[in-house]
């Protein structure tokens, strides 16, 4: 399985720029998946060390601009299947002391242009509760909206807690989810305050304190 997975990614390199896969939601839906799971499969350390390869440039790979332009859908599976990949993603730009990787800053930007281009819709979302309209057609895209920032806002937490300026919007969008009235979605950000709360006032991030 080990040496097959470069070739199962020129395979999915591939099928990203078929248009008979992008025209069909179940293909789509399929592709986007098996790319999820390659990465959970070990391929998180192989980006990592293609992100500085100037000839794949990860942040511009018609995988994750696929991914990227799924995160539009409106069908709750694709979109779900695109904010898996975004999620994996994510944790390829961090080193294994969760420092944001120097030559992974083109797949931060990306990444995080990505997650707060879903707030908007967040936003709508809520008002719409809030004016008792029916949202059971989008509840899932809601959730996964929430999902994808939470695990950026998690995975930045010490920059978050720095007051970098480019982190803190990250801030303002998990104000939003924590003010969702479904407490399935606003409960995701618990730990996240949690964590934040003890690293600003302690200087400890009690996922890393017993290490």
């Amino acid at each position: 399985l080990e040496s097959s997975a470069p070739k199962a990614f020129q395979m999915l390199t591939f099928a990203a720029q078929e248009s008979a896969v992008l025209t069909d939601s179940k293909s789509l839906k399929s592709l986007l998946q098996a790319f999820s799971s390659w990465l959970n499969l070990g391929g998180p350390e192989r980006l990592k060390q293609s992100c500085a390869d100037a000839a794949l440039q990860l942040h511009s790979h018609p995988l994750v601009n696929l991914a990227t332009k799924c995160l539009e859908s409106q069908d709750g599976d694709v979109f779900d299947m695109a904010v898996d990949v975004m999620c994996v993603l994510v944790n390829c730009t961090l080193s294994d002391s969760g420092e944001i990787m120097p030559e992974a800053s083109g797949l931060v930007n990306l990444l995080m242009t990505n997650a707060l281009s879903l707030k908007p819709r967040l936003s709508q979302y809520i008002e719409s509760v809030a004016k008792d309209n029916a949202l059971v057609a989008v509840e899932d895209i809601v959730k996964s909206i929430a999902r994808f920032l939470v695990e950026i806002s998690e995975a930045y937490l010490y920059y978050i807690a720095r007051g970098q300026s480019e982190s803190l919007v990250m801030l303002e969008a998990m104000l939003e989810v924590v003010s969702h009235p479904d407490n399935d979605v606003s409960s995701m950000t618990f730990g996240f305050w949690y964590r934040l709360s003890r690293i600003v006032s302690m200087g400890v991030d009690p996922d890393t304190e017993l290490d």
